[in-house]
């Protein structure tokens, strides 16, 4: 294994060219998303291909990875070749509106744009990352109706706001949300992040939450269980 920005325990990632810099929002989606035994998977707005490896090494699916960003898209495709996964993930660059894949998906996976009112960066690519200007909720909505399943499920983490204007924007398009999971740092914070799964059918909607830390600012053992197949014990110390 080579030297990269961030060492996992099975693959490496660089991510320095890409809009989509390593956070705890991707490594939160990427260790809570079920499976569902799913055999395809379509992460839109892959970035580095952070959560589309996480999601190779958790599942046997194979994943395609759209990237909208030329950079990003360049280095998604990088730290797939060095993983050990590349031949199961498809990295496509482009826009997912605009492309026809010819087929649908058991699990859509998105980690979208945040800041739908917010002050927008000066910085074209980060517009493209982290603002609604290239792909809407409602877009966002359209696209994976377009390629989900009908028994498949959309997994996405957004902001307590931006899961609010999601919802509202779900319930246009008869989606449904199935589990809801609400994240903190810790039992001091409130909830900063939202996990959620959506399906284009009606189920029992499941309520849950994860603390980050403890109150004396280390990890929380259900931190620890939910990512330690991808941190070394070192990265909890």
């Amino acid at each position: 294994m080579g030297s990269f920005e961030f060492q996992f325990k099975q693959f490496g990632i660089n991510h320095s060219n890409s809009t989509m810099k390593i956070g705890t929002d991707a490594i939160v989606l990427g260790a809570l998303i079920e499976n569902n035994d799913a055999n395809s998977i379509l992460e839109i707005g892959t970035g580095c291909g952070i959560i589309s490896l996480m999601l190779a090494q958790r599942f046997q699916a194979k994943i395609t990875a759209v990237e909208i960003d030329l950079k990003s898209g360049k280095q998604a495709q990088e730290n797939i070749d060095a993983s050990p996964w590349k031949d199961r993930i498809e990295v496509i660059q482009g826009d997912i509106r605009m492309i026809n894949l010819n087929k649908k998906f058991d699990l859509i996976v998105c980690n979208p744009p945040y800041f739908q009112n917010d002050l927008q960066s000066n910085s074209s690519s980060k517009k493209l990352a982290r603002h609604s200007n290239t792909l809407t909720f409602d877009e966002l909505h359209q696209t994976s109706s377009t390629h989900l399943k009908e028994d498949g499920y959309l997994w996405v983490i957004l902001p307590p706001l931006g899961f609010h204007q999601f919802s509202n924007s779900a319930n246009n398009h008869s989606f449904y949300c199935t589990n809801q999971i609400d994240i903190f740092a810790s039992i001091q914070h409130s909830c900063t992040l939202i996990v959620s799964k959506w399906g284009k059918r009606k189920g029992t909607k499941i309520n849950s939450s994860l603390y980050l830390r403890n109150i004396d600012g280390t990890y929380s053992d259900e931190y620890q269980e939910a990512t330690k197949a991808f941190h070394p014990v070192s990265y909890f110390l």
